[in-house]
């Protein structure tokens, strides 16, 4: 596969993700009463968020051919926090929705997380920048 079709398939991924993210609440995803546990709501944020910057570091390693600079880390998180962001003020708008800006905090601790750890994890696991 050329190097251009596997970016935008990686960034197919990413959109669909982001689709998911926005249409799916975390109640449908954690069992009945789950959400009632303090902080199970932020873990879900912090795990979500972290597996979309995951995703949009794969696409950005497809698209540039080459390892993540630290200024690509940085444009991989800010993209997450972006992301993050338009979802909490889309859910400010629906009913049966809250917008909470420690929603935000907890997605941008996932992102942060991912970004701190994909020089490590990808140098022992090569197959991740493939």
């Amino acid at each position: 596969m050329n190097r251009t079709v596997a970016a935008l398939m990686r960034w197919l991924v990413v959109v669909c993700y982001c689709m998911l993210i926005v249409t799916v609440p975390a109640g449908y995803i954690v069992p009945p009463g789950a959400m009632k546990i303090f902080g199970v709501d932020k873990l879900i944020h912090l795990v979500a968020y972290g597996f979309l910057c995951f995703l949009i570091c794969r696409a950005l390693v497809a698209t540039l051919g080459r390892k993540l600079s630290p200024a690509l880390l940085f444009l991989a998180f800010m993209l997450t926090v972006l992301y993050g962001t338009f979802d909490e003020v889309h859910q400010a708008y629906l009913p049966n929705r809250t917008s909470s800006v420690f929603d935000l905090f907890a997605d941008g601790i996932g992102a942060l997380i991912v970004v701190w750890v994909w020089p490590k994890v990808t140098a022992k696991w090569r197959f991740l920048m493939q």
